[in-house]
């Protein structure tokens, strides 16, 4: 079996051009449904005539559950900048689970950049927390007494 040799990029800005690269960064998703407060704000303030139409209002009582479509653009960002992330070549089994992830979410990311300077990703990886140890249970004096302790 043949071994593929992949790169580790520290930062996003040390991301090489044609080789597989894994780098670590903050998700940052621009969803095309999210709603947006200033226009909301504005609606209240002004007249319905002067404030441009959202998807929303074009829809009407019809908004989705969720916010998510496909026109989601996912981009990962760290100190030094920020890279599109282009999700066609990812797994089957990791698809669904994109399309439920949130601004916010730390992740490292397998794939390889292109001229355009979009990552194509071949894989997202998600960090385990370690296995926490059960705490032995505490009778109530022992509570009582360990929070005079701690109180003195």
């Amino acid at each position: 079996m043949g071994s593929t040799h992949v790169d580790i990029a520290k930062r996003i800005m040390y991301l090489t051009q044609g080789v597989t690269n894994v780098v670590v960064g903050t998700l940052y998703k621009d969803m095309k449904l999210k709603p947006n407060i200033l226009l909301e704000y504005t609606k209240e303030r002004y007249i319905d005539s002067d404030i441009p139409k959202t998807v929303d209002d074009m829809e009407g009582d019809n908004v989705t559950d969720h916010r998510t479509s496909a026109e989601d653009v996912y981009i990962l960002e760290d100190e030094t900048g920020r890279i599109k992330l282009v999700l066609d070549t990812i797994k089957d089994e990791q698809k669904e689970l994109v399309s439920s992830l949130v601004t916010g979410v730390i992740v490292a990311v397998l794939g390889e950049q292109d001229h355009n300077g979009y990552l194509i990703v071949k894989e997202f990886i998600f960090h385990d927390l370690p296995q926490q140890e059960r705490l032995p249970s505490m009778s109530m004096t022992s509570c009582t007494r360990a929070y005079l302790t701690f109180r003195k």
